[in-house]
């Protein structure tokens, strides 16, 4: 099951999701934003619903999927520094 995201439009998260197509983004430390995106979730039609669906790029950076990345990386890299 695939949630809607909220998050904070800082580092590299604006990289890989977009506000309004796949995540609403907010200004870090702007909790009136943050609740605006938020309520806007449960009380505009389709929304959530729409975000989940595309959100699903979001999933290609979670820890399960970028940490076999990084473990073959760092098995390269030692192999190659030998």
């Amino acid at each position: 099951m695939r949630l809607p995201v909220v998050a904070t439009n800082v580092g590299g998260i604006p990289d890989f999701l977009t506000d309004g197509e796949n995540a609403r983004l907010v200004r870090d430390g702007d909790v009136d934003e943050m609740v605006r995106a938020i309520t806007r979730l449960l009380t505009e039609s389709g929304l959530a619903a729409r975000l989940s669906v595309n959100g699903g790029l979001a999933e290609r950076w979670s820890w399960e999927q970028v940490r076999p990345q990084w473990e073959q990386l760092l098995a390269d890299v030692t192999t190659t520094a030998r």
